[in-house]
């Protein structure tokens, strides 16, 4: 008897062997290129979906998208991902807190922590960063001081004073650093693919031991939004890195 398996089309066969990741970002450029870096043609295919909002907003963009394209159903009033998608789907999430509007603190505290729980009640995976993702950036280049809160302003600030002082640098990133009143996120975050995202990929094993302790630190009954600082990037770049030694 033949085997059916003769059938398939080798076309197919490669189809199906390549692993699949739908990433949701808040923005539109940085978390989107930096995630698409790490795709293999002949391994790994990564969709990075930028612009979704903040929070909640994210939340009900990504479950929007995904009832879409067929990946999501609600089963019990509950969304939950379809037997049998493959798809790893993946949000990642900023606390991005507005230390200056104390007024909107308590909302945006819950929902920055009820977005975490409905995206995981509904089978997505959750890389969340607080306060930013800029923080994951930061740990390539120096330790986070566990329990010692870090604003997306102390982070800039601490980026700026890392890409002033870097040793050796090519002639552009030297004239970009050159400019009077340097400031990373003014200057050189615009370039982030050319000049940023390379050092990244230098300091990648730095950047995962570097998050551990800052996750480690804080007990499981802690609240998203009280975990400052604290990243779990970490966790869906270990998942791309796994592909590379296959």
């Amino acid at each position: 008897m033949a085997d059916p398996r003769d059938n398939i089309k080798d076309d197919d066969r490669k189809e199906k062997s390549i692993a699949s990741y739908i990433i949701f970002c808040e923005d539109g450029y940085h978390e989107p290129a930096y995630f698409k870096s790490f795709e293999l043609g002949s391994r790994l295919m990564i969709s990075t979906i930028g612009r979704q909002g903040q929070r909640n907003q994210h939340f009900f963009n990504a479950v929007k998208k995904c009832k879409e394209d067929g990946l999501l159903e609600v089963v019990d009033g509950v969304h939950k991902i379809k037997e049998g998608i493959t798809e790893n789907i993946w949000c990642v999430f900023d606390r991005d807190e507005n230390v200056n509007q104390s007024n909107t603190k308590e909302r945006d505290d819950f929902d920055f922590s009820t977005s975490i729980k409905n995206a995981t009640d509904a089978g997505l995976k959750v890389a969340w960063s607080n306060d930013s993702f800029e923080l994951w950036v930061l740990l390539h280049f120096e330790t986070g001081s566990s329990g010692t809160k870090l604003f997306q302003s102390n982070i800039y600030a601490r980026l700026t004073d890392f890409f002033t002082n870097l040793p050796q640098k090519s002639d552009e990133l030297a004239k970009i650093i050159g400019v009077d009143s340097f400031r990373y996120e003014k200057h050189l975050k615009p370039k982030f693919s050319q000049h940023v995202l390379p050092l990244l990929n230098e300091r990648m094993n730095i950047a995962l031991d570097n998050a551990l302790p800052l996750e480690a630190f804080f007990e499981s009954n802690v609240s998203f939004h009280d975990r400052n600082p604290c990243t779990m990037v970490h966790h869906l770049v270990r998942e791309l890195l796994a592909f590379q030694t296959q």
